[in-house]
């Protein structure tokens, strides 16, 4: 029998100068790019950004960040106006073995505790608490339904998503409430739908060991951490990159055009889906048709405190089988963290439809009666709540990536790749290994920054050893124990909710 973590994980800054596990990470890479050095424009201050612009300023290159929004971290969202700290972006460090993000948070002396991920509660549609094996059961057949989907697939001459896979190997099976309430936390961590995810690939990318912890005090920090230093021009919203004159390139923003030698770019997937940014010359159509190819997932995050508690203090998740599926499937219990009362929870996949013409209050009283299944009257209402639309934040467009029916990891490895000798590719979808994570986001910046760097000294530097890091962090390599993710990996990362698209009180 697999525990409740088992399940999750199988389902689908002085102290940060001279951080090396970017030439863990680029080993093997091409150095004869054609970068000679100069001035470097980063396009985006998210972690993928600020990882590439911090690598680059540490080897002496003149850097300067362009982010539209009114601060660093990019989908990063800690919020405090319901009295404490409110992940409702990137809550988890995903797996600590090996993992930069959490030898950040420990040499920036950033607060963590770990998740304890069999601390969860099913209530069934009566509203009655089952039992943890009645749970364990209800997880293990959808992890056996999702194995025979995968065999199913190994079959097929053409890919299809993983929700039709699963309609016709079970059929009816696959939507009784209980398997639509397993399906739904699951399309929680993708935030879409089975139905857009690729059979063949929806497994992709590999997992770290260790715990999964979060930050009491906010991802925030972590941000803040790595742009400290750096030139940081916030409110510059990019609209054009100009990058055909072999002289450099051109960023044309709200408050001015800059000019350098190269850019990075951050842009999350949905930003250049959505051709937000204009790119003169266009870019080459293999890089366009990658762009096309790979998902962008969408959500609402909500955050509601409450004057009383009256869930399990202990639970980490708190969960509900709905006739409607996806119908607020879970909540997180923020106040395990942080003290406060607040209640957290995330809607996505076909659900999302109804929810987007929702007012904000409409979607809190949902949750609300929700709860009141499960706890009876005695649930108050909601004394603040905050609401974070993704799919309306023009800065984002979107969650974070996934793999289409029709996409491969190629496509990843295509939309990194440069294009000429100027304009280089960074973020988490960037990724092969990580995408989709917050760790993914700072290996590719530090991959592409270490590209450069290479470029420009015209000869590949070996890694320093640790014994020659004197006072540096040095990250464990990333053949750190680690393991494969499958169709269902449940990876706790989305609780986030752009401050341009959302509402408190």
């Amino acid at each position: 029998m697999i525990n409740r973590r088992e399940f999750l994980r199988t389902g689908l800054a002085a102290s940060l100068v001279g951080f090396d596990i970017g030439c863990l990470d680029a080993e093997g890479e091409d150095t004869d790019i054609g970068f000679d050095g100069g001035t470097v424009l980063v396009i985006g201050a998210g972690i993928a950004g600020l990882a590439a612009a911090r690598r680059l300023a540490e080897r002496g290159i003149e850097v300067i960040v362009l982010e539209a929004a009114a601060e660093v971290g990019g989908r990063i969202w800690t919020d405090r106006r319901l009295g404490v700290a409110v992940d409702m972006g990137p809550t988890w460090i995903e797996g600590t073995a090996g993992n930069p993000i959490s030898i950040l948070a420990r040499d920036a002396g950033l607060l963590t505790v770990s998740s304890d991920f069999d601390k969860a509660l099913l209530f069934d549609t009566g509203g009655r608490l089952l039992s943890d094996e009645a749970m364990d059961d209800i997880e293990e057949s959808f992890e056996e339904l999702l194995e025979e989907a995968e065999e199913y697939g190994e079959n097929l001459n053409a890919d299809i998503s993983i929700a039709a896979a699963l309609r016709r190997i079970a059929g009816g099976a696959a939507q009784t409430p209980e398997m639509s309430w397993a399906r739904s936390v699951t399309e929680i961590e993708a935030t879409v739908s089975l139905d857009a995810i690729s059979l063949w690939y929806g497994d992709e990318g590999e997992e770290l060991g260790g715990d999964d912890v979060v930050y009491p005090n906010g991802y925030q920090q972590v941000a803040d951490a790595l742009s400290e230093g750096l030139d940081v021009r916030l409110l510059h919203t990019v609209l054009a990159v100009e990058h055909g004159d072999s002289s450099g390139v051109r960023v044309v923003t709200n408050r001015g055009t800059f000019a350098g030698d190269a850019a990075v770019v951050t842009l999350p997937l949905g930003v250049l889906k959505a051709g937000a940014v204009t790119f003169s010359p266009p870019l080459p159509s293999w890089k366009q048709e990658a762009i096309a190819r790979l998902g962008m997932g969408a959500a609402i995050t909500m955050a509601m405190r409450f004057p009383e508690v009256f869930w399990h203090e202990d639970a980490e998740f708190l969960s509900q089988v709905s006739g409607t599926p996806g119908e607020y499937p879970e909540f997180h219990n923020v106040r395990r963290y942080t003290g406060g009362n607040v209640l957290t929870c995330v809607l996505t996949g076909e659900y999302l439809e109804r929810a987007r013409k929702l007012a904000d209050e409409q979607l809190v009283a949902e949750a609300v009666a929700a709860l009141r299944r499960c706890y009876g009257s005695r649930v108050p209402a909601a004394d603040g709540y905050i609401v974070g639309r993704w799919h309306d934040w023009p800065l984002a467009s979107g969650t974070y990536s996934y793999l289409a029916v029709g996409a491969t990891p190629e496509d990843r490895e295509r939309l990194a790749d440069p294009v000429g000798t100027r304009l280089f590719f960074a973020g988490e979808a960037t990724h092969r290994d990580y995408p989709a994570t917050i760790h993914g986001a700072y290996l590719s910046g530090v991959k592409e920054a270490d590209r450069m760097i290479r470029s420009a000294e015209r000869n590949l530097q070996p890694c320093p050893s640790a014994s020659a890091q004197e006072g540096r962090s040095v990250a464990m390599p990333l053949s750190a124990p680690h393991s494969r993710r499958t169709t269902t990996k449940r990876r706790r990362r989305w609780r986030r909710g752009p401050s341009g698209a959302m509402n408190a009180c």
